[in-house]
């Protein structure tokens, strides 16, 4: 592991704003056919004509630490050395890496996802796709930070991508308000939360309130920020 890729993930110690109504569709925990399905670097893995194949290294480990807690109500049931919250899942998978990070405090009114989007851009390492296994994917405004009852909280949340379907359908993993979970956005029919043949692209990611309805995570992404560039 490079030295140079601590900046960047130094600013996920801390705990980001957990996302506050995560809604999975039944099934999801348990259907893996999906999974780490994305675009090799020449378009097409060797040898085939199917134009996706796994993608190696760093974020694949990621992924597979983070899809062993899926399910768990609380991160306190693996450890208690991280928050129990988005970016303590993020620090928990990179830890079992041997990537052990320190305190970063944000700026005065920003949230510690906009700290880890922040530092991410300043090195180069933003992409809006297509996104790989373990990368990190950013989403805005996931609940109501500042208690204004609008959608104008900045980033929010932070979770691992797991994998893309030949669709563009993202899964990600996540710790949300109702624990450990799969859920699934589509950043190219981010209004669609099932399509004409009853398939999930996109799940809530904003509960309802008194003056708005829920909030797909298609409406709701921002970008990826790979994991294994030189911070």
């Amino acid at each position: 592991m490079s030295p140079r890729l601590l900046p960047l993930l130094l600013v996920v110690l801390c705990a980001c704003a957990s996302s506050r109504g995560v809604r999975n569709e039944p099934g999801l925990e348990d259907d893996r056919s999906y999974l780490l399905l994305v675009p090799d670097q020449a378009g097409a893995p060797e040898g085939g004509s199917e134009p996706w194949a796994a993608w190696p290294g760093l974020g694949n480990r990621l992924v597979d630490h983070a899809s062993a807690w899926v399910g768990l109500s609380s991160l306190r049931r693996v450890s208690r050395s991280v928050p129990d919250d988005c970016s303590g899942l993020i620090r928990l998978a990179l830890s079992k890496e041997g990537i052990e990070l320190a305190n970063v405090t944000p700026r005065r009114g920003e949230s510690l996802t906009r700290a880890i989007h922040r530092r991410a851009e300043q090195v180069g390492g933003l992409r809006q796709g297509p996104p790989r296994p373990g990368d990190l994917v950013f989403f805005r405004d996931t609940y109501d930070r500042n208690r204004d009852g609008r959608q104008n909280d900045g980033l929010t949340h932070v979770g691992f991508v797991e994998g893309v379907d030949a669709e563009g359908t993202v899964t990600f993993i996540h710790r949300g308000q109702q624990g450990v979970r799969r859920s699934r956005m589509n950043p190219l029919r981010p209004r669609v939360h099932r399509d004409a043949r009853g398939q999930v692209l996109n799940d809530y990611l904003r509960r309802a309130g008194r003056k708005r309805l829920q909030v797909l995570s298609g409406e709701l992404f921002e970008g990826y920020a790979e994991p294994e560039v030189e911070w």
